[in-house]
């Protein structure tokens, strides 16, 4: 049986628990959500914690279509199979609106919207193999990854 203390204690003050949530994101989304230009995470199932850090893993899978979608630059940072970074799951999600694609990176009916805050991309990308859902991360793999970086 899994703590969930571990993970979810405390959040009041944004202080990174023992465990952290893990979630892989296709490529060049991962990246937009760590540099802080995607700031809602489209999923087809509600956040179903309360407001909390969650760790991004870049999956090997580059969704092509999206790159050229969002007009991406030649040389945009793109990683893979990696820890890239982390970001604050705000709060409750919430119905995902046609005005939130830009927001979003990504609009399609029938889509929860997690509000995403505090981005920050790791100053190394720690490799690690990604979680159909989720997955976690000890909080010192993580505080090693920021390298020296405050929350």
């Amino acid at each position: 049986m899994i703590n969930l203390q571990l993970f979810d204690a405390p959040t009041t003050r944004r202080e990174l628990p023992p465990m952290v949530r893990v979630i892989s994101l296709w490529e060049p989304y991962a990246s937009l959500v760590v540099d802080g230009i995607k700031t809602l995470e489209t999923r087809t199932w509600p956040w179903p914690y309360s407001p909390s850090w969650l760790v991004i893993h870049a999956s090997k899978r580059f969704d092509k279509e999206a790159a050229k979608r969002l007009k991406l630059p030649l040389g945009f940072h793109v990683a893979s199979g990696v820890l890239i970074g982390i970001v604050w799951v705000a709060g409750p999600s919430r119905p995902l609106l046609p005005e939130d694609e830009k927001a979003a990176c990504f609009y399609a009916p029938d889509r929860y919207a997690w509000p995403l805050e505090s981005a920050r991309r790791f100053a190394k990308p720690v490799p690690f193999r990604g979680p159909q859902k989720f997955a976690s991360v000890s909080r010192d793999v993580v505080v090693d990854a920021l390298g020296g970086v405050k929350l």
